[in-house]
């Protein structure tokens, strides 16, 4: 019976071990909004399991890698690259209430992490005079976002030899308060599956390269779907699209 023991305790340290990282993957989390219009532009779309990213880690990483920030996005002298602020450089619009630009959905799913929503490509930036703050129209054609500079930025980082715990942990613990546990988590878990996770996903639009840039307020919205979802053959057609605004569609059926 004594010579069982070890194994008994073994498996007993695994399956708390396996509870653990289950804990931390999946514990959930709940949105509250004030509002229907605070939902567009921060609610989740259910992404988070799929391609979400630890909101400390997407925090740091215009700070990590500010030259790969600097190249993918049109940041002016003496721009702000702490936090959120820094990804507004991709022409996303911004609310100074809030820690990332409008379009990102925060939502704990194990941890807090990141993703993006329609409002993203959805909400129209714009000025009465040169010199007032930005005015926001919400459902209307995001004419300066930057999609594909952000996700070359992302992509470019995740191939950087500095995506690893002992250069992001530094800059996560200036930003977020980890204890022991968590720091230990980020750098066996979060960090390499987060560098993994857009490493796949860059891959997997790697195509994007081969075809005209989408600029500012467009994409390729036929090939996204075409290509990740449907699996089609590989093909020569671009289908660079502007992004339309969602308010009275009805007008333009047929």
């Amino acid at each position: 019976m004594s010579r069982g023991k070890p194994k008994h305790y073994l498996f007993s340290a695994l399956a708390l071990l396996l509870v653990f990282v289950g804990w931390q993957l999946f514990r959930g989390g709940k949105q509250d909004f004030a509002n229907e219009l605070d939902r567009f532009k921060y609610g989740s779309l259910g992404a988070e399991l799929v391609a979400g990213i630890p909101y400390p880690i997407f925090r740091a990483l215009p700070q990590v890698f500010p030259d790969l920030l600097e190249r993918h996005a049109s940041l002016g002298p003496g721009a702000d690259q702490s936090g959120g602020a820094a990804y507004e450089a991709f022409g996303l619009a911004a609310e100074a209430d809030h820690p990332l630009p409008i379009g990102f959905s925060i939502k704990r799913l194990g941890v807090e992490r990141v993703t993006i929503n329609c409002a993203l490509c959805h909400t129209t930036t714009y000025r009465l005079t040169p010199d007032e703050a930005p005015r926001h129209a919400h459902g209307g054609p995001g004419h300066t976002v930057n999609v594909q500079g952000l996700l070359r930025f992302l992509f470019a980082a995740a191939h950087d030899p500095r995506f690893t715990a002992s250069g992001m942990l530094p800059i996560i613990e200036r930003q977020s308060t980890l204890d022991w546990s968590e720091r230990a988590i980020y750098a066996a878990l979060w960090i390499p599956l987060t560098r993994l996770a857009l490493r796949i996903a860059g891959d997997q639009l790697a195509w994007t390269e081969e075809k005209p840039a989408w600029g500012p307020g467009r994409d390729d919205a036929f090939k996204l779907p075409k290509f990740l979802l449907t699996q089609a053959p590989w093909d020569d057609t671009v289908g660079n699209t502007d992004f339309p605004a969602l308010w009275r569609r009805g007008e333009r059926t047929g």
